[in-house]
């Protein structure tokens, strides 16, 4: 559902609006916390070659949920790595948390540095 979501997106730039209300996001991350079955289908997705959109989302996702897991955080950093290496072009994708393209970067250093993440 998320990530038909982020492909809808990235090809129709008019469904980005729908993106613009907190609400969404907030039905969105209530899901995450309640239904198990979904995290285990994001974390699979994030930890088998994830787009760059979901590459954004869903550890921000994730995390605003609080149910960013060991391992997820680990993937987190070990993808920062990567983006921030000579070998690799940095990835731009659709970050459904704030409604805009971001760096993959940029998105996961929000997870790794300290931070209020219930005001998502």
């Amino acid at each position: 559902m998320i990530s038909k979501l982020l492909n809808d997106t990235e090809e129709d730039p008019f469904l980005s609006n729908i993106l613009e209300s907190r609400h969404v996001n907030h039905s969105i991350i209530s899901r995450i916390k309640k239904d198990e079955t979904l995290q285990q289908m994001m974390q699979s997705k994030i930890l088998n070659d994830p787009s760059s959109s979901e590459k954004v989302s869903f550890p921000r996702l994730f995390a605003a949920s609080g149910c960013l897991s060991t391992k997820l955080q680990e993937w987190c950093l070990d993808e920062l790595c990567r983006q921030n290496s000579d070998d690799v072009f940095p990835e731009i994708g659709v970050d459904l948390v704030e409604s805009k393209l971001m760096s993959v970067s940029n998105s996961l250093s929000t997870i790794l540095e300290p931070s209020d993440h219930s005001s998502v």
